[in-house]
């Protein structure tokens, strides 16, 4: 079993150098997701699939991710977590989605993880865990 800190360095090393570059604007997670212009949104996109992919395996459950601007302006695009039931993403993960996505080091983000996975251990997931991904047809997603 990997520890926490070392699923964060994974998805660290695994990301776009682009997911990285300094000025990126910060997105916090709220209840609609994370939504924000299109442009610069590439390292919360990609890391919107590192939370569902944590999500899942700390929940032992199935997740959702849906690439989305619902109804806002075509410039626009966001993204939401959902859990296995259909529900939004539990209130408690907001904070700590929020600090994944932006964070701008490894430390930051393996500190992010951590406040999420305390006892440092990631089990094993059960075989048929997933992470579904939808999109609406909009040209943004």
């Amino acid at each position: 079993m990997p520890g926490i800190e070392e699923a964060a360095r994974r998805a660290w090393e695994a990301e776009p150098a682009e997911c990285r570059e300094p000025g990126m604007q910060t997105i916090k997670y709220g209840t609609a997701g994370f939504r924000a212009k299109a442009a610069g949104m590439e390292r919360v996109m990609y890391r919107a699939g590192v939370i569902a992919a944590l999500r899942a395996r700390l929940v032992g459950q199935s997740t959702g991710l849906v690439v989305t601007a619902s109804h806002n302006p075509v410039a626009d695009n966001g993204s939401k977590v959902v859990d296995g039931d259909g529900g939004m993403l539990s209130a408690d993960w907001e904070g700590p989605a929020t600090d994944i996505a932006n964070a701008q080091s490894l430390d930051t983000l393996q500190a992010a993880f951590v406040a999420l996975c305390p006892q440092g251990v990631v089990e094993e997931p059960n075989e048929g865990i997933v992470v579904v991904i939808g999109r609406d047809t909009r040209p943004h997603s």
